[in-house]
């Protein structure tokens, strides 16, 4: 038994993780501190992705995950997860507050998902609830009339990084 014990404490793999913070903060139940027209979610983090678990993978995670660290937002985003069985129709509604990076890295991996699923991408309105437009759903369990894209649309949207551009192009959900 202290044989293991040791064995596990001089584990490389096992110190790194111990040591380095998560990028993206992961919570069961997200917190919403609101002051005015500002939000911030558990803590001080600006930004929410809700990930659905029947439809985001660990591997989609892990990419979205390195994405926010490459896009400077590294310590802003909080990830919860929610849902189980994978819905017929795969709604991405981004809120309208996010970054371009943060966004399109989002769309970025939701063309990897419309591989696998039927997928709608939809926006947020600009005038809607604050604390929506900080906030992402990947499998969002209202569904929209918001058009299906295919994956290859959604890799190319995904490359746009002039925020006028990029939002032109994402059709805002009734």
């Amino acid at each position: 038994m202290i044989a293991l014990s040791l064995l596990l404490l001089a584990c490389p793999k096992t110190e790194s993780k111990s040591r380095e913070p998560r990028p993206v903060l992961e919570v069961e139940t997200v917190s919403v501190t609101q002051r005015g027209e500002q939000c911030r979610f558990d803590g001080d983090r600006p930004w929410v992705v809700s990930l659905h678990e029947g439809v985001v993978s660990a591997s989609d995670a892990r990419a979205l995950e390195q994405a926010i660290v490459d896009g400077g937002l590294a310590g802003q985003v909080v990830f919860d997860w929610f849902g189980s069985a994978a819905p017929e129709r795969v709604e991405v509604e981004l809120g309208r507050d996010l970054p371009v990076a943060l966004a399109a890295a989002i769309v970025e991996m939701s063309g990897g998902i419309a591989e696998r699923h039927t997928v709608a991408l939809s926006a947020g309105e600009e005038q809607g609830d604050t604390c929506r437009r900080s906030r992402a759903y990947v499998g969002a369990l209202m569904p929209t009339d918001a058009p299906v894209i295919g994956a290859a649309q959604l890799r190319t949207l995904s490359e746009i990084d002039d925020a006028a551009r990029f939002w032109a192009q994402v059709p805002v959900a009734n």
